[in-house]
């Protein structure tokens, strides 16, 4: 067996690539063994030169069980969440009750470490209680795993197979890189292979009993570090700064990277959204990550504690939930209340009781996936249905349902983002280098190596880490194995560049000195680029239209100018280019009002109410040349201004009336001028539902005239925006983006999307 030893980024991947590619054009057979993550990035790699046939990369997993089946001694399989399930039903057998899912995890992980290292149930030393505990667990689980098989198993029976050296080989080279470390039996198992194939292992430190072939030395990356004032500020540079490195260097996406904590990634993928910015999130996914597996969890916990989010899942409960949502409350006592007022206390309880498993397990699980559509309709209805059969080991009843959650919630999805720019973990970047690797967050304590002191052994119960490959036993969890993980992270790219934030809402940040490498006072601050997001272009470029015809582009009202305000472009197009819209009847019979003074068709019901007054009167703005004409006026000593609006909401109250005038200038700038004149003291401004009864929204008059509410009228946007019609002589009107684009017809004429791509 050969090995290469070197630091992160001195080129071990590069110097075994080379072996491979010597071997494959001898048409011999290549297997590379690394981690799961690393698949595409070696492909990728080793077809830089042309087309590469022979070449497998895998990973141990994946051969031990290939071995074992090819030779016939491959047995069923215990997979992760049957594992854990089993653990459970070991732990109850032990001890006679039933745990709770975490308590289940924690022995599985437990045992699935002792059979890493070779050890088994008499292995164990009962240093204590818990280690006393674990002991007799993992009789318990061994017993009913009976004849299957774990991932250990797999493991075990592989080296028995490779060691005795009855096999055969179909690959006459293996390699296996990017890993930090190899355990004793992975190494034993490499040498196994080596009787039958050349096998060349790559290690970032020097591995006991094995004497190197090569020893590369460090090859001194480019590194830059800059500090951020926040973290908001961090992201926003180094999302630009891909754009730069993709649209102005004309780097190919998969060759940048960025990697992210993991709790960081979906605040970098929410805010890449809007940098217009595909990120290939190649973080760990669970079922729970998918809407699916969020529907299933959230029904599985409405017994337990209901939700409005959790009842707007159930077509049947989706005005409780609105309702629920409305008031903000939650809880079963709370929402069974409200049920009742509301009218669906027989549903809501219904579904409580068709929530509670019921019969056989997996069977009650099957029908509830069944019952709602998009569940049942998902490409991993199968695989949840497998999870409820594994979670019934433990048997029926709520904590059927805990289970079977849990499980949802911790095994893993395999999943296959297209291709873009790399978002990884500190785990999904080992192994692998770009051309150019950004490192955000790099503060104190965020990236760590994860050791800590085992439950239930003591580290002092642990042999040393080199004595591990001598002597079967467990090794030291605590071997300072951060410091490798930050040698790696600055080894990511060609050029990697490293930044953190000084200060966030809670205080004042310091950055992880050995991985920024110099201290916070040394780091040059982020250098300036140009904005690449829509809400941060201010000043940028421009879009706007060719001139109209003056007669085209007038203010026709008010809520045409408040139209105008929020964007130019949108105005010009509709009053150049898009169709008049129908007239509904309301509009009809406030026309046939004005003309006529005759109440018609839907104002019929109210001609007691809209007896004296006027539709559409007109009430003259003078600083802008034009007319407000609200909906309907009446004169007098008291004004009564009424907008009539066709809604299926007969129940407006006086916050809802307020919000409905808010969003329109006509009725309040009227209000103001009319009791600018001596004949009107005060001013009702009402909103009429059709159907229902007028609501009373604001009143005025001259001694409240400096209320809130009018001051509105003269606030900085109703400012501008006259501003900005009356200083418009050239007719070229300008885009003014904003969230109301989404749904705006005309983006294609104001290529609002090329805007965003700067």
């Amino acid at each position: 067996m050969n090995l290469i030893v070197g630091p992160p980024g001195s080129g071990k991947t590069s110097r075994l690539l080379e072996i491979a590619r010597a071997k494959l054009m001898e048409h011999r057979r290549v297997w590379w063994i690394g981690l799961p993550t690393q698949r595409s990035y070696i492909y990728r790699r080793a077809s830089e030169y042309g087309a590469v046939v022979g070449l497998e990369a895998t990973q141990f997993q994946r051969v031990y069980t290939k071995l074992l089946q090819e030779h016939g001694l491959l047995r069923p399989y215990v997979g992760a969440a049957l594992r854990v399930a089993l653990a459970g039903e070991a732990i109850h057998m032990a001890e006679g009750k039933i745990p709770l899912p975490g308590e289940a995890r924690l022995f599985a992980r437990a045992i699935a470490e002792l059979k890493r290292y070779g050890l088994g149930p008499g292995d164990v030393e009962p240093v204590d209680q818990e280690s006393a505990r674990l002991k007799k667990v993992f009789y318990q689980y061994q017993r009913l795993k009976e004849d299957r098989m774990d991932l250990d198993d797999v493991r075990r029976e592989a080296l028995r197979l490779v060691e005795d050296g009855n096999f055969q080989l179909e690959a006459s080279l293996v390699v296996t890189d990017g890993f930090r470390e190899l355990s004793p039996i992975e190494l034993r198992f490499l040498k196994g292979l080596a009787s039958k194939a050349e096998v060349w292992v790559s290690s970032p430190g020097p591995v006991p009993g094995i004497e190197p072939a090569a020893t590369l030395p460090d090859r001194g990356q480019g590194l830059v570090v800059y500090r951020a004032p926040n973290p908001v500020a961090e992201l926003r540079w180094l999302l630009t700064a891909i754009k730069r490195d993709i649209h102005v260097t004309g780097l190919d996406p998969l060759d940048i990277a960025l990697i992210v904590p993991a709790n960081l990634v979906p605040q970098v993928q929410a805010l890449a959204s809007e940098y217009q910015l595909y990120l290939m999130d190649e973080s760990r996914k669970s079922f729970a990550d998918f809407e699916e597996g969020r529907m299933l969890l959230a029904l599985l916990e409405l017994p337990d504690l209901a939700t409005p989010s959790g009842l707007s899942y159930i077509e049947e409960l989706e005005p409780l939930s609105a309702k629920a949502f409305e008031l903000g409350i939650s809880g079963n006592d709370a929402l069974l209340r409200l049920s009742k007022e509301v009218g669906l206390e027989a549903p809501y309880q219904s579904w409580l009781a068709r929530l509670e498993p019921s019969g056989e397990p997996a069977a009650w699980a099957e029908k509830l996936i069944l019952s709602f559509p998009q569940i049942a309709a998902s490409r991993y209805k199968e695989a949840l249905l497998d999870l409820a059969r594994e979670a019934r080991w433990l048997g029926a009843g709520p904590d059927y349902r805990r289970w079977w959650s849990s499980l949802i919630s911790e095994v893993s999805v395999a999943t296959r983002p297209k291709g873009g720019v790399a978002l990884l973990t500190p785990e999904a970047a080992s192994g692998r280098r770009f051309k150019r690797a950004y490192v955000a967050r790099a503060n104190e304590g965020i990236y760590r190596a994860g050791e800590r002191e085992d439950y239930f052994l003591p580290e002092e119960a642990r042999r040393r880490w080199e004595e591990t490959f001598n002597h079967a036993g467990l090794p030291e969890r605590i071997r300072g194995r951060d410091q490798l993980l930050w040698a790696e992270l600055r080894t990511r790219g060609d050029t990697t560049v490293i930044t953190f934030p000084e200060a966030d809402q809670g205080g004042l940040l310091e950055p992880e000195s050995i991985l920024v490498g110099k201290s916070k006072d040394a780091c040059e601050p982020l250098p300036p680029l140009p904005p690449a997001s829509r809400p941060l272009l201010k000043e940028a470029a421009r879009i706007t239209m060719a001139s109209a015809p003056p007669d085209e582009v007038r203010l026709g009202n008010l809520e045409d100018l408040l139209y105008f305000a929020r964007c130019p472009v949108q105005f010009w197009t509709s009053r150049v280019i898009a169709p008049k819209r129908e007239r509904g009847p309301l509009r009809d019979a406030l026309s046939q009002l004005a003309r006529t003074g005759e109440i018609t068709g839907p104002l019929g019901s109210y001609r007691d109410l809209l007896a004296g007054g006027r539709a559409y009167a007109r009430v003259d703005i003078p600083e802008l040349g034009v007319s407000a004409r609200p909906d309907f006026l009446k004169l007098g000593d008291k004004a009564q201004i009424i907008r009539l609006e066709e809604s299926d909401d007969l129940s407006l109250g006086t916050e809802e009336a307020r919000e409905v005038i808010k969003r329109r200038w006509t009725e309040l700038l009227a209000s103001r001028t009319l009791l600018e004149t001596p004949e009107v003291q005060a001013v009702e401004v009402f909103v009429l539902p059709l159907g229902s009864r007028p609501v009373l929204a604001y009143e005025f008059n001259r001694k409240n005239r400096n209320s809130k509410a009018m001051q509105s009228l003269l606030d900085k946007r109703y400012q501008e925006a006259v501003s900005a019609w009356q200083a418009h002589q050239s007719k070229m009107f300008e885009a003014r983006p904003g969230n109301y684009c989404r749904d705006c017809g005309f983006g294609d004429i104001c290529r609002v999307k090329e805007l965003e791509a700067v």
